[in-house]
């Protein structure tokens, strides 16, 4: 379905952009605005749901063209699943004073790596976007 895979694409770059938007900033100071944009709590929140959906349907959505179903868009979904995930654990750890071991272990993992996570997505979602029909892409 192209409305899977386009939204693939969009929730891989912002969600990264949103993750890596501390990094971005001093990298490329003119985008501070944008950038700003992406950094609100609720906007995160939302922004962290709906990336983890899409990712989820991302990985049973299939395009006419692709040669192998289930394995076409296997990275930008499994990589829509973690920076979901990522933003969902930062809403929760803003608006939380409960400690879990849980969160405690993702935070370890992903938010310990948000700028790496965030823009191995920019660049995943560039890449599924030029190239649509690579496999794993």
């Amino acid at each position: 379905m192209l409305q899977v895979y386009f939204l693939l694409v969009a929730a891989n770059i912002l969600a990264g952009l949103s993750l890596a938007g501390d990094y971005l900033k001093e990298k490329f100071p003119s985008a501070v605005l944008f950038l700003d944009l992406l950094q609100g709590n609720s906007f995160r929140g939302a922004l962290g749901v709906s990336t983890f959906l899409i990712g989820f349907f991302g990985l049973f959505a299939v395009l006419k063209e692709d040669n192998i179903p289930i394995l076409a868009d296997l990275l930008p979904a499994f990589s829509a699943l973690i920076q979901g995930t990522g933003l969902v654990l930062e809403f929760y750890q803003r608006k939380s004073t409960v400690q879990a071991g849980l969160v405690d272990q993702l935070d370890a993992v992903i938010l310990k790596n948000k700028n790496i996570i965030g823009v191995l997505g920019i660049f995943l979602g560039l890449l599924h976007f030029f190239f649509p029909l690579v496999i794993f892409l």
